[in-house]
């Protein structure tokens, strides 16, 4: 069975947070179990994630592209993010690209890059957290 961030970082309801030590005990175990990819369950949907290593091998990041609209929505919602609608519809156009991050400290985040048209360059234009609750290992 994989190793749940959520449950091992949070696994005491009693206990408010968790210290960097064992953030990074837990962190080393879920990278030994994926060493290449991740692919998580996030609200319903499965998602493959890649794993980029640093040039140095010491850190990772795991980054996949989100495609589904709900996910975007129930993030913005989670951060009070009223423009969440707004990239949905930027998304159907072409003209936002979405993208899920579990950092190496198992941290995650969404970026949200926009561009004008589709000859623009993209721009990062949000960083949204997500909760490691609302991700599920497979």
């Amino acid at each position: 069975m994989k190793t749940q961030i959520y449950t091992l970082i949070h696994g005491n309801p009693s206990t408010p947070g968790t210290n960097s030590h064992d953030r990074a005990a837990i962190a080393a175990k879920v990278i030994e179990e994926n060493p290449k990819e991740m692919t998580i369950e996030m609200y319903g949907h499965t998602m493959t994630l890649t794993a980029n290593w640093s040039t140095s091998g010491k850190s990772v990041t795991y980054s996949g592209t989100v495609t589904h609209e709900d996910i975007i929505g129930e993030v913005a919602h989670n951060n009070n993010w009223q423009y969440g609608q707004q990239t949905i519809e930027a998304m159907r156009q072409g003209l936002a690209d979405i993208t899920l991050q579990i950092h190496g400290d198992m941290t995650a985040d969404i970026q949200i890059y926009h561009r004008r048209n589709e000859r623009c360059q993209w721009k990062h234009s949000k960083t949204l957290r997500v909760e490691e609750r609302t991700i599920l290992i497979r």
